[in-house]
């Protein structure tokens, strides 16, 4: 074999070789390539539930506040868009028929491919069963990416559309410490819901209101509760109504809150003052004392009321006064008396015995010794103008000749005779008057008897 043959076998040796490398790195290029393709589809980012988790199972109706988040896997500095797909469909194919999603504020993708998503599940996707939440990269990134567990709508009736929750109280105006009534629904799953009074005008996220109470939903997710407003909040004001684990976001520009998975509000009412009431007397009821009367026991000193002196006082004063009146009728009794059992005839002109007649030898000089029977006349027919007559001629008259005439009767009666000191007359009395001119007349001075 001369050396131009082995060359010629050496050069057709290094071409066989030449192609067979070439071969070999074609293949190696070309799975190369497929190995790259497969481990791009199998790296898509994904992200999971973070609220609401009841029993780690992400629920709730339309209205929920959802939150979503991602440590790490997606595009730096990329922004990102969510929206809602049924269950079973893919992110990646189905980017155009996705249900989109409002944000409650942009998100930017961290520069370790973390970010944190929160939005309100839209009316869109109301129907009771599971959805998927996909995540499309925007801008640096182009990536999409979905939830590792589907979020299921709940409602609260069976094929119905689910609703989101609600609370209303049927007031426009109240007063300081009224109560009231709040009724709530779709309120789902059931669990605690806690009331709470908030005023209108507050604008910090961060500014939970007052506590009002916390009430259990039935099984429909409704409620009714009596609540009472405080005494110290006024102007206008609204109930406002939260549930679920809340999740603390960073409020823009302020401090950070904690956000409810299920929240709702009333209607804005006016609260004011409560009058302040009137203190009215009002009669108080008491028992009716019954008095019932007692018969005490004799006793031989009073110690009765001012009634009871009072009374004995005025039969004491009847006493003297009856006392004093019997002295008076006793003592004109006496003096009335007729002297030795002889008695005035009470009527002359019927009676021829004038010596019946009473005479008082002991008569004072002021008083006639004489006397009738009270309102009688005297026996003659002799009579005085006057009740005054003059002075008698007999010598033993000792009357005082200026005022006193025992000549004279009271009440108006017709004069008398002066009688004998000791004894009656027992003969009818001769005229012993005297006319005196310069003071009364007698109009007969010759009496006669019968």
């Amino acid at each position: 074999m001369n050396s131009h043959t082995v060359s010629a076998r050496m050069r057709r040796a290094g071409v066989t070789i030449a192609v067979a490398i070439t071969i070999a790195a074609a293949l190696f290029l070309l799975l190369s390539l497929m190995f790259s393709e497969h481990a791009h589809a199998d790296s898509n980012p994904t992200m999971t539930f973070a609220s609401p988790l009841y029993n780690n199972v992400p629920e709730g109706p339309v209205g929920t506040n959802v939150f979503v988040g991602a440590t790490a896997g997606w595009t730096p500095g990329a922004q990102l868009q969510l929206g809602i797909l049924p269950s079973g469909q893919n992110c990646s194919t189905s980017q155009s028929t996705a249900t989109p999603v409002s944000l409650e504020y942009p998100v930017t993708i961290s520069n370790n491919g973390s970010f944190s998503a929160a939005f309100i599940w839209p009316t869109l996707a109301s129907q009771a069963g599971a959805y998927n939440v996909c995540g499309f990269e925007q801008g640096s990134g182009s990536q999409i990416g979905s939830t590792t567990a589907p979020f299921y709508v709940l409602s609260s009736s069976s094929g119905l559309p689910s609703a989101a929750p609600s609370v209303s109280v049927t007031i426009s105006q109240a007063s300081t410490g009224q109560t009231v009534t709040v009724t709530g629904a779709n309120w789902l799953p059931v669990q605690p819901v806690d009331l709470r009074l908030k005023s209108s005008s507050s604008v910090n996220q961060s500014d939970q209101g007052t506590d009002l109470q916390k009430v259990t939903p039935n099984s429909d997710g409704t409620f009714s509760a009596q609540v009472t407003l405080p005494n110290d909040i006024i102007n206008q004001n609204y109930i406002l109504a939260e549930a679920g684990a809340p999740v603390n976001l960073l409020q823009a520009g302020g401090p950070s809150f904690d956000q409810y998975p299920l929240t709702a509000q009333t209607s804005p009412f006016t609260i004011a003052l409560a009058p302040t009431p009137t203190t009215a007397v009002t009669p108080v009821p008491t028992a009716t004392q019954v008095i019932v009367p007692t018969v005490a026991p004799p006793s031989t000193t009073s110690s009765g009321g001012g009634n009871s002196k009072l009374f004995i006082a005025l039969l004491g004063l009847i006493a003297v006064v009856l006392l004093f009146a019997g002295v008076v009728v006793a003592f004109l009794a006496l003096r009335s008396k007729p002297q030795g059992g002889q008695t005035a005839q009470t009527d002359w002109q019927d009676s021829n015995n004038w010596q019946n007649r009473s005479y008082d030898p002991w008569a004072e000089p002021e008083e006639t010794p004489w006397s009738t029977p009270s309102g009688k006349p005297w026996s003659g027919t002799r009579t005085s103008k006057t009740l005054r007559p003059s002075k008698p001629v007999s010598a033993d008259s000792s009357f005082d000749e200026d005022w006193d005439d025992p000549y004279r009767t009271r009440m108006g009666e017709p004069f008398q005779q002066q009688g004998p000191q000791t004894q009656p007359p027992q003969q009818p009395p001769q005229n012993n008057y005297q006319r005196n001119d310069n003071q009364d007349t007698i109009e007969d001075t010759n009496p006669h008897w019968q």
